[in-house]
């Protein structure tokens, strides 16, 4: 006997054929009128490692089966996956995004330094403080992942480990410094070139943005978003941020100088603007400095304009690089791949033009090709590569045990062996048409179909390509393929093989010639 299984030998091959590949695994779903094509497992030595590193959870993934508890849980605890928390998530969220643009837009064009307490400005401020001070008490009350993936609900946990980091980053972006200061001082309400330096002490309030790294980091590992789109949004988000704060500088550098129509970039046009148009003004020349196409229509006068012109069009050009190449990574990445297709395909071509292939062959061998690089990325051994022996295990019983135990072959066999089996098996794919299995040919591969058809021909005489004119016998002869041997010699009979038979068991456990041709086919 050949297997490795049973006997020592160098290498033996144990197959598993299913169909699907092409359309259920690129698309999830196949529709009618798709030709489906077949799955091969290759049973090979395999050799693995336990991973090192350890990923934390996600700040919203629910508890898994095991998973254990610390503490005791009350009602007025929130956990971070419930619909609550994330709504209120997005709020502080949302509330961050704003707090970039507003506490900017107040230090380059703010008039006044809480002269009314409730002017508009001044209730936007009470606001957003509100709202993150009500996030420092959800914090203290909403429970995390700790080691090894328990769920800590105890309160004094949950403040300790809240106390260590996040807690004094919140209460920064919280803390008025920019009030403390102009009381301390004795300049609130008053609008002067003191309490405009002061209003720098509003940008503490800017790290609150870091709830934007931690929601990138959640859509990025999210299979429900494009990671394409994905790149341009955050991109786009993070231009039109820098270029905002770009277009409240130069604004504040020109007010610094009481908008001197002769030492200022903005110089008399001041005076015909209004406050959006001011804006609007500042963020155009920013954005088109930031672009580099430079119209010419406006440009820095003084020098603190012309220092800060230079200092924004360096760091440009370190932005620029990044955004571009963000992007051009992903681009890439999808032409490096077709790239490799189309080569490949191109030594195919000139190979079988070296070897007089004819046209039809050389059609089979690219549908092949398409096939295995469409599929290649889902494979199990690919898909399956990171994970411990133990994880493999269990995936594999999950999707193949039961068609195994399902056949006359396996029938009474302990689970343990199946396990054992399985591990020694990996996938490969064929496409419609394609013969796995010659007649008269000694094939040492083990063959299960787990999913999808092919057709079992046996004939004394040479088998034609052209197999859909032979007759079909559809009588059932067990699970067995091998017992098609009791088809009368001479007779050219073939019959469809559904899922869950073995394919050429006799030949793989006695060595002898293979008594029937079989071909993968579609089943529309």
């Amino acid at each position: 006997m050949s297997s490795a299984l049973f006997h020592q030998k160098s290498r033996t091959t144990v197959r598993f054929l299913a169909d699907n590949a092409l359309p259920v695994l690129t698309e999830g779903k196949a529709t009618k009128g798709q030709e489906l094509s077949s799955k091969e497992f290759t049973a090979k030595d395999t050799s693995t490692s336990m991973s090192k590193t350890h990923h934390g959870s996600s700040r919203w993934s629910r508890p898994h089966g095991n998973d254990s508890t610390e503490g005791t849980f009350d009602k007025w605890l929130f956990v971070p996956w419930s619909q609550w928390y994330k709504a209120w998530w997005g709020v502080t969220l949302v509330c961050a995004g704003l707090t970039a643009f507003f506490e900017t837009y107040q230090i380059a064009f703010g008039t006044s330094a809480f002269r009314d307490p409730f002017d508009a400005s001044s209730i936007i401020e009470y606001i957003l403080s509100f709202v993150f001070f009500i996030d420092i008490v959800v914090n203290f009350n909403l429970a995390y992942h700790g080691e090894n993936h328990a769920i800590v609900v105890s309160r004094d946990k949950i403040a300790k480990n809240y106390l260590q980091l996040w807690f004094w980053i919140d209460l920064v972006g919280l803390f008025p410094f920019y009030a403390v200061a102009l009381g301390l001082s004795g300049q609130l309400g008053e609008d002067n070139s003191v309490t405009q330096c002061l209003a720098f002490l509003r940008l503490f309030q800017l790290i609150r943005l870091y709830r934007f790294k931690q929601l990138f980091t959640i859509l990025q590992y999210s299979m429900r978003v494009s990671l394409m789109w994905l790149t341009l949004f955050r991109n786009f988000g993070v231009a039109l941020v820098w270029t905002h704060f770009a277009a409240c500088f130069f604004y504040f550098i020109a007010r610094q100088h009481d908008f001197d129509p002769d030492n200022t970039w903005i110089g008399s046009l001041v005076e015909d603007l209004n406050g959006r148009e001011r804006y609007l003004t500042s963020l155009y020349w920013s954005v088109v400095t930031f672009t580099t196409v430079g119209y010419g229509d406006f440009s820095p006068v003084n020098s603190a304009e012309q220092i800060w012109g230079m200092v924004y069009m360096l760091l440009n050009m370190i932005l620029q690089a990044w955004l571009i190449g963000s992007i051009t990574l992903i681009i890439v990445k999808g032409d490096e791949e077709t790239n490799e297709y189309r080569d490949t395909v191109h030594i195919l071509n000139e190979y079988s033009a070296l070897h007089s292939f004819d046209r039809n062959f050389r059609k089979r061998l690219v549908t092949q090709l398409k096939l295995v690089y469409n599929s290649r990325e889902i494979s199990d051994e690919q898909v399956l590569k990171p994970f411990p022996s133990s994880v493999r295990r269990k995936v594999l019983r999950k999707i193949y045990l039961q068609p195994l135990l399902n056949t006359s072959l396996m029938k009474g066999i302990r689970e343990q062996f199946v396990d054992a089996f399985l591990t020694t098996c990996n996938v490969e794919i064929f496409s419609p048409g394609e013969e796995i299995l010659h007649r008269g040919s000694i094939s040492s591969d083990l063959y299960l179909l787990v999913e999808g058809v092919v057709k079992l021909v046996t004939s004394s005489s040479t088998i034609s390509d052209n197999y859909d004119t032979e007759k079909e016998n559809t009588d059932p002869y067990g699970t067995s393929i091998a017992d098609s041997e009791m088809l009368t010699e001479g007779a050219s009979l073939s019959r469809l093989v559904n899922a869950g038979e073995f394919i050429n068991e006799i030949g793989f456990f006695t060595e002898t010639p293979q008594t029937d041709t079989v071909r993968t086919v579609t089943i529309w």
